[in-house]
């Protein structure tokens, strides 16, 4: 995870070939050539002053601005969301995976939804409130007692 303008990205470069790609994008080709940076193994090695390379160059600029270059590039990446949004991002909801449940009183609770969605499992079944304070106490001291 490295430090934007604005926020943070995750960027996944686990080979020589995407690491020249991303210093290519980041207009810092001579990175990849540099000894300490070349290899995976040297990056692993030097890792604290690759990273202040990264963050110094991604300064410049907003993680949706990175985004778009990273994308355009073929670079795996990712933002770093906060709560709000994440939970508001059209993906998200698209696939269903924020829910509300009614937790008494009018109120709702928001929680994760399945990420499963294939078959059955895409539908909320099985979702269900959660009972209130004593609501099933009567039927399982039956059951229970008996």
């Amino acid at each position: 995870m490295f430090a934007t303008k604005d926020g943070f990205i995750v960027i996944a470069v686990g080979n020589d070939a995407l690491f020249t790609k991303l210093c290519n994008a980041l207009g810092r080709s001579e990175w990849a050539q540099e000894a300490r940076f070349a290899t995976v193994p040297s990056r692993n090695e030097h890792h604290v002053a690759l990273k202040a390379c990264l963050e110094s160059r991604l300064a410049d600029a907003t993680t949706s601005e990175w985004e778009t270059v990273l994308e355009a590039a073929g670079i795996p990446h990712g933002p770093m969301n906060s709560v709000p949004q994440l939970v508001s991002n059209p993906h998200v909801q698209a696939r269903g995976m924020i829910l509300d449940i009614g937790i008494g009183d009018g109120k709702a609770l928001q929680i994760a939804g399945n990420p499963v969605k294939i078959g059955a499992a895409a539908a909320l079944s099985g979702v269900r409130n959660p009972p209130a304070l004593d609501q099933d106490r009567e039927r399982l001291l039956a059951e229970f007692a008996g």
